[in-house]
């Protein structure tokens, strides 16, 4: 789950924070990012998102990577993220950082409002932040314990 701050209306920067729970080790990891976007965001625009995210590592450490993600709506909206170069990536290799690297894969669903209003989306490249390491899960939510606890019996 995490938020995402944009300004730049067409293009322009981003920046956020997430926690991400490894339903396989049970790690609990708060991330910081931030890069930049292109597409329509209505000037500056707030965005909450929750989603499943596939290829961790253990400890999380991976999820410390560039990304590219897709996504758009209004209001309610949806999104993929992939490992990629990132901002750092495009800024030294060119545009070929863009492209997906294998490593981790993130589907997911945003709520979101913009100062224009209206339709949002675009694709942005962001940077993540080393995790900063919260222990292990202690339940958060209904869903986040069904999920974990049919990922400890079912998928072992």
């Amino acid at each position: 789950m995490g938020f995402r701050l944009a300004a730049g209306g067409v293009g322009g920067l981003e920046g956020g924070g997430e926690i991400v729970l490894n339903y396989n080790s049970g790690q609990v990891s708060a991330f910081g990012f931030s890069g930049g976007h292109a597409g329509w965001n209505g000037g500056a625009s707030a965005t909450a998102s929750t989603g499943m995210v596939y290829g961790l590592n253990d400890s999380n450490s991976n999820y410390s990577d560039g990304f590219t993600t897709f996504g758009g709506g209004v209001g309610l909206g949806g999104f993929a993220a992939v490992s990629s170069g990132g901002s750092n990536g495009l800024m030294k290799d060119g545009p070929g950082a863009l492209l997906p690297n294998g490593q981790v894969v993130v589907l997911g669903v945003s709520l979101g409002a913009s100062l224009a209003g209206g339709f949002a989306g675009g694709v942005s490249t962001t940077d993540y932040s080393n995790p900063r390491q919260l222990g292990k899960f202690n339940g958060f939510g209904t869903l986040d314990m069904l999920f974990f606890v049919a990922r400890q019996m079912l998928c072992k």
